[in-house]
C-alpha cells in the first residue's frame, strides 16, 4: 500500500514512533487504514466531520481554510504533516469551522479513530506520545492567545514590520533603539513583543534583520 518513501513519512510520525516493525506491518494490512489521492481544490479533509479520522500527507501540498470563506486561509500543509489529531476524540457538535484543501495533487494516508484506538491500547508509549502531542498543541495556542490580547506594544510591532517589510517580507538592519522611541515603547516591551512574536512563528530573526514569516497572523494581532 505504501512505497518505502511513504512508509518513512508514516514513521516519523509521533502516532508511529512506538510502534514495532512487525506490529506496524501488521497494523497497515488492516482495515484502519487507506490512502486517497486528491486534485487541486479538493476537499481532504473537514474538521468537525461525522467520521472521525487524522492524516498524513504523503505528497504534494494542502491548505486549511475556514468554513467560512471570508476568514481565508489558515495554515499550509506539505509531506509529512498531520492533520485531525487535535479533534479524532472531540465529542462536541460536527458542525464543520475548517477545511484542508488540496493546493494541487496530492496524497494522503488516513488512519480512522478507530486505529487510533487500536495502536494506543496495544501500544502504551503510543497514548503517552499523543499526549504529548496534544499538551503541545494546547500550550502553542495558549501563546498565541497570550499575543493575540497581549497589549498595544505586540500590535504596534506587528503593524510597523507590515508597514516597513519589503516585497520579500523582510525588514532589514533594524536599529532597535530608534525603532522603540518611534513606536514610543520601551526596549523591553519591544522584545517582549519580538519574542512572542518568534514563539508563536508569525516572524523570524537574523541579526537586525526581521522575516515575516505569517503575514495574517500579524494582521490579526493589529
Amino acid at each position: 500500500m505504501l512505497n518505502a518513501e511513504e512508509l518513512k513519512l508514516v514513521r516519523s510520525c509521533f502516532l508511529f514512533a512506538g510502534v514495532g516493525e512487525a506490529k506496524l506491518i501488521e497494523f497497515l494490512s488492516g482495515g484502519e487504514c487507506f490512502t486517497d489521492s486528491f486534485s487541486k481544490g479538493e476537499t481532504v479533509f473537514t474538521a468537525g466531520e461525522e467520521e472521525k479520522k487524522l492524516g498524513i500527507l504523503l505528497f504534494g501540498k494542502a491548505k486549511a481554510v475556514c468554513a467560512d470563506k471570508r476568514k481565508g486561509s489558515l495554515k499550509s500543509f506539505t509531506a509529512g504533516d498531520l492533520f485531525g489529531a487535535a479533534g479524532a476524540f472531540c465529542k462536541t457538535g460536527n458542525e464543520p469551522f475548517s477545511k484542508i484543501k488540496a493546493s494541487g495533487s496530492c496524497k494522503i494516508f488516513f488512519v480512522t479513530r478507530a486505529g487510533v484506538e487500536k495502536l494506543i491500547l496495544k501500544n502504551p508509549k503510543c497514548a503517552l506520545d499523543y499526549i504529548t502531542f496534544l499538551s503541545e498543541r494546547v500550550a502553542f495556542l495558549n501563546r498565541r492567545i497570550s499575543t493575540f490580547t497581549g497589549g498595544e506594544a505586540v500590535a504596534r510591532v506587528a503593524k510597523y514590520l507590515l508597514a516597513a517589510a519589503g516585497e520579500d517580507l523582510i525588514c532589514r538592519n533594524i536599529n532597535f533603539s530608534a525603532l522603540a522611541g518611534s513606536l514610543d515603547i520601551s526596549r523591553a516591551s519591544l522584545y517582549r513583543a519580538k519574542n512572542e512574536l518568534l514563539e508563536i512563528k508569525a516572524i523570524s530573526a537574523d541579526n537586525k534583520d526581521i522575516i515575516i514569516l505569517d503575514p495574517d497572523a500579524l494582521k490579526n494581532i493589529c
